[in-house]
């Protein structure tokens, strides 16, 4: 039988209301007061890059601390609005969201990880989750990585979501008469028949701005109904139909266009084909389906 998550007000959250480190050290299956308050938090990151992109990863304690966390935040209740972080959506959920819709605009928080603020993430869980000072500060240690949100940990983004969570809000209410969707620092408008204001974005900007943080300038766009838009990784077609990136399909075909045939695809090449497949197919259900069906194949004989 399925296992059903429950989801609760932020008031029934174990973590509401805390006071006192037993109770966290209970909560976090911690064993004393001296390790939950000299946690090695500097050393407990696996740092790398991708696509020239830091990844901070927390590793060994830190790591399981963080699943537990994960576990406690992803049962609290959250707008309609919000796509990450939550258990069954992805970025093609929220593209799908807006499918109906004919004008959109599109913008993207500039650095929302680093730029964030660890005295943001403090106040969620100090007001927010009503703890007491110390286990308020004592979280925010461990919910950073130094003075930034990391970007490798599975808090990550429901941490950026709950600290800010004031000012989606705010542009929320200011869409209210739209379809409004936040994927991490991915903000969509759109409207189904009536085109969005020019300043928009201006007014989107001035929220953001009094959180000390930032638009990036080169992402935001706004498309008319005579245009393919382009939303978390998805294309929504004029005619209001779901599609591949181009660009996506252009690095499946590279692929196999590199080997004599299927056959003769590497192992390696061949798990990463059938997962960028997959991929495509959760937008896209019928693309490359027969390409799919012959590598499960190949693949099945690999193994056996």
């Amino acid at each position: 039988m399925r296992k059903v998550n429950k989801i609760y007000d932020i008031t029934f959250s174990p973590l509401y209301g805390i006071k006192n480190k037993r109770k966290l050290r209970e909560l976090l299956d911690i064993g004393t007061n001296e390790e939950l308050i000299h946690l090695p938090l500097t050393n407990s990151y696996r740092i790398f890059s991708i696509n020239g992109r830091e990844i901070q990863e927390p590793i060994g304690l830190l790591r399981k601390i963080h699943d537990r966390l994960f576990r406690y935040l992803s049962r609290i209740d959250t707008p309609t609005y919000l796509y990450s972080g939550k258990r069954g959506l992805s970025y093609v959920d929220n593209a799908k969201r807006h499918i109906n819709s004919s004008y959109f605009l599109k913008m993207d928080i500039k650095g929302f990880y680093k730029n964030a603020n660890r005295e943001y993430v403090f106040r969620f869980y100090r007001y927010r989750l009503n703890q007491s000072d110390d286990i308020a500060h004592i979280l925010a240690n461990i919910s950073c990585y130094g003075k930034i949100i990391p970007t490798g940990s599975p808090i990550s983004q429901l941490i950026a979501y709950w600290s800010y969570k004031q000012m989606f809000d705010e542009i929320a209410i200011l869409n209210k008469d739209k379809i409004f969707t936040l994927y991490v620092d991915d903000l969509t408008i759109s409207s189904v028949e009536l085109s969005l204001a020019k300043n928009l974005h201006l007014q989107v900007q001035a929220i953001v701005k009094k959180y000390r943080l930032d638009l990036k300038r080169k992402k935001i766009r706004y498309y008319n109904k005579r245009e393919n838009k382009h939303i978390t990784g998805c294309v929504i077609t004029s005619d209001h139909k779901f599609r591949v990136p181009n660009k996506h399909r252009k690095k499946l075909i590279s692929i196999m266009r590199k080997y004599p045939s299927l056959n003769t695809i590497p192992e390696g090449e061949l798990m990463k084909l059938t997962g960028l497949i997959s991929s495509s197919q959760q937008i896209e259900p019928d693309i490359f389906i027969n390409t799919k069906k012959r590598l499960s194949q190949i693949i099945k004989k690999q193994l056996a």
